[in-house]
């Protein structure tokens, strides 16, 4: 009997759930970006491996040869070394007409996950399609002797957590937007 309480507990949770509203970004690009106007921070909509098809992210069919990580339903997981050179590829290209695209670092990661939100912990409408699975920042392990050791920020449930930097997660985008006049200030 608990098990079935249980269950249905879990099933409102995922019928019900409610994220934040989506009044606190606004959509950048033909929606391949989105400002969060309580950082300041300009976001690529899709991670790596996604392309903004005008309604949602969806995968690439096209492969270039710095994707050396394992493909997901979702996403490409690459090593935080390769998501660096993914980044100074994307700058050279001016994605969005823009060359200062960078990996977030650990608090900004977090500051666009959405705790009411699970599986991912992260405002789905905003950034569609978003895997459960820690993204690359470039905040860097203290703790660690190792030089390949970075931190991820979780999406599944809203935690951050340490990643090996051989092994990789996905990668997020983003840029410091320089008009901060339409930032909302706290």
């Amino acid at each position: 009997m608990n098990n079935i309480k249980l269950m249905a507990v879990d099933l409102a949770k995922n019928v019900f759930q409610v994220c934040a509203l989506d009044d606190r970004y606004l959509i950048l690009n033909a929606g391949q970006t989105v400002l969060d106007l309580q950082t300041g921070l300009e976001w690529m909509r899709c991670i790596v491996g996604q392309v903004w098809n005008g309604s949602t992210c969806e995968m690439t069919e096209a492969r270039q040869p710095m994707f050396e990580g394992q493909d997901d339903a979702m996403g490409i997981f690459m090593s935080w070394q390769n998501s660096l050179l993914y980044i100074e590829n994307l700058n050279v290209a001016g994605f969005a007409s823009n060359n200062d695209w960078r990996m977030s670092n650990l608090k900004e990661a977090i500051s666009i996950q959405e705790y009411s939100c699970y599986t991912p912990a992260i405002n789905n409408t905003v950034f569609p399609n978003t895997p459960s699975y820690d993204v690359w920042s470039s905040t860097t392990n203290p703790n660690s002797s190792r030089t390949a050791l970075g931190a991820g920020a979780g999406f599944g449930i809203g935690i951050s957590s340490k990643a090996d930097t051989i092994v990789g997660p996905h990668t997020r985008i983003v840029r410091t937007y320089p008009d901060t006049s339409i930032v909302y200030q706290p």
